[in-house]
């Protein structure tokens, strides 16, 4: 399945390592991509030294986090659930 078709208008949080239950996202607002799952995904996570990053539905990055910055993942996510929560 595409991407684009997984994310169905939602933004897609692509991340290294599973997401802890504290930083779960409301499914309505993403789709939440484990590269552990996907091959493919963790290479590119690799390739650019991220640990996670965001992609918007018109495929613009919201933002990203450096490979090792786990605690980063979660404030990116906490800026994520405050933009959703501003809508």
């Amino acid at each position: 399945r595409l991407l684009g078709d997984a994310m169905g208008g939602r933004c897609a949080v692509i991340v290294a390592a599973p997401l802890l239950a504290e930083n779960q996202i409301d499914e309505d607002a993403a789709i939440q991509i484990d590269a552990g799952a996907h091959p493919e995904i963790a290479a590119i996570l690799e390739e650019r030294n991220l640990e996670a990053f965001i992609l918007r539905p018109d495929f613009y990055c919201f933002g990203a986090v450096g490979s090792g910055n786990r605690d980063g993942v979660a404030d990116l996510l906490g800026s994520f659930r405050d933009q959703v929560a501003g809508q």
